[in-house]
């Protein structure tokens, strides 16, 4: 629910003339991939690896929802 919310609102913002929010968002999507890979992967695997792991899919994430962002409205 979260992550649709933050889709929204970075796909959204620079719509209505506030791209410079767009990093706020960005990072709130990115520390909730964190926290929800974590979580996920932590009763399975090791929790270090799952932690370390976690911050790359937070990483990559973020990449890939500011790439979507820039390349929609050409920021």
């Amino acid at each position: 629910m979260g992550l649709l919310a933050t889709i929204i609102l970075a796909l959204l913002f620079p719509l209505i003339g506030l791209k410079r929010y767009l990093i706020w968002i960005l990072t709130f999507s990115q520390m909730l991939i964190w926290a929800l890979t974590y979580v996920l992967m932590a009763k399975k695997i090791n929790k270090t690896v799952a932690f370390f792991l976690a911050l790359l899919i937070g990483f990559i994430w973020a990449l890939a929802l500011a790439s979507l962002v820039g390349v929609i409205y050409n920021i």
